[in-house]
């Protein structure tokens, strides 16, 4: 079986970064990429069985786990901000009440929509 992914203007979100290290791939920034990189990316890679959600907490940049007191700590952060209204309609928007009831699904890209504010 062979699987090619051409992926253009590359922003290296947590679901990438997440499934590109499920494949086996260390990504590679794009200015860094020569033709070995290529060739090594265009070699088979492992099938791995996954199921729509895994066990796993989504990454951030760092490689640190998105976690619920993670969101919480950056809410609280942005709430003193004065962003309490922008931070209450972004929770409306991902159908939660509030951190604790945000589908962990959805932990990476709140995150992601939550540091822009």
């Amino acid at each position: 079986m062979k699987l090619t992914i051409t992926i253009e203007e590359v922003a290296y979100t947590p679901e990438l970064l997440a499934f590109l290290q499920s494949i086996g791939q260390t990504p590679v920034k794009a200015d860094d990429i020569t033709p070995a990189h290529v060739k090594e990316i265009t070699k088979a890679a492992p099938v791995v069985a996954t199921t729509a959600t895994t066990a796993s907490s989504p990454v951030v940049k760092d490689d640190k786990p998105i976690t619920v007191e993670s969101l919480r700590e950056l809410v609280t952060e942005k709430v003193g901000k004065n962003k309490r209204s922008e931070v209450k309609a972004l929770l409306t928007r991902f159908g939660a009440e509030n951190v604790s009831k945000l589908d962990k699904a959805k932990y990476a890209e709140f995150n992601e929509e939550l540091n822009a504010l």
